[in-house]
């Protein structure tokens, strides 16, 4: 018998209907880390190649050089195949988490009172039930992938430069903790807006059912202009509060931004001092810039995450 939706955070949420796909759910986390192991190794590859080329006196055995390109092109490939693969894992874990939803709510609905149904129109509740569900889909697909995989890469990253040289380590760890705190206090910021950008769109949806359903009397009565008119006040303020919504969406897009270019410069600059310095090497100092560029595309997919959970 199916279970009556309570309502619960959204984590529980999300715990609750991937618990039903355990075998996926693990596959899925063997993948990801896999794929996140190749990620990293890349750059280290590339490293003791740009290493090996630049070393003072004999020129290296240009047999090692094949080795390691080789070497750097097998570990690209296997992280794409990685990539696809967990993909593909997460779409199958997140429409069969949504489609299971979607039934549970349907069967909650239709057991409410006569008092429900009279107070909301079919449209609306189609939309609520499809359009709404719908858009958790990406939440339960992604979520494990964006947030969990991105923080994993982030934290196998700043390790990685803590023992290359402890003072880039400490100072991107720095900088993508305080991308992390940002993300974390911004993440709030869009929920009422979208909110009501939902509101208005299952306005919409039952403005638009239930005036089709009556086309017929509309016509009969000349009240076409009068329906127009309606519709035209529903979509101006489903723009409005569409446009408020991706502005500050935006917003927060604009600060990690900028917390990326401090965090590209910083390694940088610290890369080149300590290299003039005879500290490190040129294929460390590749090093440093490449996994501080690495950072970025997480950062972003867990700020877009972050707020598309609290939407959810």
């Amino acid at each position: 018998m199916t279970q009556t939706p309570r309502t619960t955070p959204t984590l529980g949420m999300l715990a609750t209907y991937l618990r039903l796909q355990i075998g996926r759910v693990l596959l899925l986390a063997v993948v990801l880390l896999g794929g996140i192991g190749l990620q990293l190794l890349g750059p280290q590859i590339l490293r003791r190649f740009i290493d090996s080329v630049t070393a003072h006196g004999a020129a290296p055995p240009l047999a090692s050089l094949w080795v390691l390109a080789g070497l750097f092109l097998a570990a690209a490939a296997a992280a794409q195949v990685a990539r696809v693969a967990a993909s593909w894992l997460s779409e199958q874990v997140g429409w069969a988490a949504t489609n299971r939803l979607r039934h549970d709510l349907a069967d909650h609905t239709l057991h409410l009172d006569l008092a429900f149904h009279n107070a909301r129109t079919p449209g609306e509740l189609i939309e609520r039930l499809d359009g709404d569900v719908t858009a958790l889909a990406g939440f339960f697909s992604e979520f494990v992938i964006q947030i969990l995989g991105g923080a994993l890469l982030i934290a196998g990253i700043v390790a990685l430069l803590f023992a290359q040289d402890w003072r880039i380590g400490a100072a991107l760890g720095a900088l993508a903790l305080a991308a992390v705190l940002v993300l974390r206090v911004t993440r709030n910021l869009s929920v009422a807006d979208v909110a009501l950008e939902r509101q208005s769109r299952s306005d919409l949806t039952g403005f638009l059912e239930e005036r089709v359903g009556g086309l017929d009397d509309i016509r009969a009565n000349g009240g076409g202009g009068h329906v127009m008119r309606g519709l035209g006040a529903i979509t101006q303020v489903l723009n409005a509060r569409s446009v408020r919504a991706g502005q500050v969406g935006r917003a927060v897009w604009v600060l990690t931004a900028a917390i990326f270019v401090t965090s590209a410069l910083t390694a940088l600059s610290l890369g080149v001092f300590l290299f003039q310095r005879g500290q490190v090497s040129l294929g460390a100092v590749y090093l440093f810039v490449q996994y501080t560029a690495m950072m970025r595309d997480p950062l972003n997919q867990i700020g877009t995450q972050l707020q598309d959970v609290q939407r959810a």
